[in-house]
């Protein structure tokens, strides 16, 4: 009878898990895959601080670049589920992916082809750019939502940047005239649909004046006649009536 030490069984056992031991199939642990894991944002853009995890265990977190480079082990054609966590300002995708193990060789490659993994982060916020230009009418204030954001300038133009959530449908757009009631149309707004993209809104407004009103008006401020206060001299006073 053949008696094992059981430090000799130890060392028999770490060396059958990593490189055989015995009858022991050297690819017990599965064969090695380069992986690269890549996160982008909705319009193209690399992420950085995306983290990927298989199960509870973290992969690794993406460099500013978007990326993961990770040896993995296992079978070939194997199906590794992958979760993926965007960073701030990020939702992660509805559906996350799977990676699937498999050994590709190129054309002229004698190595197997790196595997790409890409998952996409949705920006929360959206980027809208408002450009304001109207003729004949400098000087108006610009109203987003119903709320003050600016007014143009001498030349009649402005430009905005908003962050609006992705979610938000629709945005509207007024110009006041209250401080020039002779222009026509009078407060002109327009309500912008948006669908969850970046855009740039554009308000092209070209006011006419109103002649009669600016006539009236013109002739209310210049013809109102002086205060006439009646007074008369007595005994060297000014008396007032």
């Amino acid at each position: 009878m053949i008696r094992v030490h059981p430090l000799q069984l130890l060392v028999c056992v770490a060396t059958m898990l990593q490189s055989g031991c015995g009858a022991a199939n050297p690819t017990s642990l599965g064969k090695s895959f380069n992986v690269v894991l890549a996160a982008t944002s909705d319009d193209g853009e690399p992420v950085l601080g995306a983290q990927f995890l298989t199960g509870k265990i973290s992969i690794g977190t993406t460099d500013k670049n978007g990326r993961i480079a990770v040896t993995m082990r296992g079978s070939d054609g194997q199906s590794v589920p992958i979760s993926v966590t965007c960073p701030d300002g990020y939702m992660a995708p509805d559906e996350q992916p799977s990676l699937r193990l498999t050994e590709v060789r190129r054309v002229n490659q004698s190595a197997p082809a790196t595997i790409t993994l890409d998952a996409v982060c949705t920006r929360k916020l959206r980027d809208i750019v408002l450009v304001v230009r109207t003729n004949n009418a400098p000087s108006l204030a610009v109203e987003i939502g119903g709320k003050s954001v600016g007014a143009t300038d001498a030349e009649g133009a402005a430009h905005f940047h908003l962050k609006l959530d992705r979610e938000t449908k629709s945005v509207s757009v007024s110009l006041s005239t209250a401080t020039a009631p002779a222009l026509r149309p009078q407060n002109p707004s327009r309500v912008f649909d948006l669908d969850g993209r970046d855009a740039i809104l554009l308000v092209d407004q070209t006011f006419a004046v109103d002649r009669k009103t600016q006539t009236r008006r013109r002739v209310a401020v210049g013809s109102v006649p002086p205060k006439r206060i009646p007074y008369r001299i007595d005994s060297g006073k000014l008396r007032s009536f």
